[in-house]
């Protein structure tokens, strides 16, 4: 009984509300709203950072904090600080600082003052872009945002 039920979960696409709702061929661009990353989703996009990637790959383990600080644009941006957790004492455990743009999911070195950019955190901006319904429209209107300037819009 429990195999048939989880089959039948499996099977089942969740139910969305139309706010939620995944755009597709079937759906009016209307239908579905654009809603902004959570911080869940910008932990996504940190973990497939370059520099993550390449940490990992080094048998590093990564951890990061959410930053709050006055003098970031808050509103608009998650900022962490990224480290190695299994840094030895005498070496410095800092990765780096990101921030991740809530309406749009650009990740921001904030020590380069750049965009990042990867063929995977593409790949995974792109999955959460769509499961958002972030569109052109929203990237432009979101593009000139920045992590270290305060917008007052």
């Amino acid at each position: 009984m429990i195999k048939y039920a989880f089959i039948f979960l499996l099977l089942t696409p969740p139910q969305l509300s139309p706010r939620q709702a995944a755009p597709n061929a079937n759906t009016e661009p209307s239908s579905c709203l654009s809603t902004e990353l959570n911080e869940y989703d910008a932990e996504i996009l940190l973990y497939m950072l370059p520099a993550s990637v390449t940490s990992r790959g080094n048998g590093r383990k990564i951890g990061w904090e959410l930053q709050d600080s006055p003098k970031l644009n808050q509103k608009d941006f998650f900022s962490f600080y990224l480290y190695d957790v299994r840094a030895p004492a005498n070496s410095s455990p800092t990765i780096g600082y990101f921030a991740i743009n809530k309406h749009t999911g650009e990740v921001w070195d904030m020590s380069r003052a750049e965009s990042v950019e990867s063929e995977d955190l593409s790949a995974v901006q792109k999955i959460l872009r769509r499961g958002h319904c972030v569109d052109e429209k929203i990237l432009k209107a979101y593009a000139s945002r920045r992590p270290d300037i305060l917008n007052s819009k």
